[in-house]
């Protein structure tokens, strides 16, 4: 599973940015475009930001309709 250690710093601090504008779907495509796993970046967002599996699934399908 993906935690906040497994991520460069310069990710961290886009993370960071995202988080501030409640912006998670630009994270999640970052991070699939970086070649993380869907169902993984799935629940990382659900841990790290206490979501629920919905709400993570949500903006993960987003950011994949615009990489397929």
């Amino acid at each position: 599973m993906i935690t906040r250690n497994d991520l460069h710093s310069e990710t961290i601090d886009f993370l960071n940015v995202c988080i501030k504008k409640g912006d998670f779907f630009t994270f999640a495509l970052r991070m699939l475009n970086n070649d993380f796993d869907s169902s993984e970046l799935v629940n990382f967002l659900k841990k790290e930001f206490k979501v629920s599996k919905e709400f993570s699934q949500k903006w993960v399908n987003e950011a994949l309709t615009c990489i397929d």
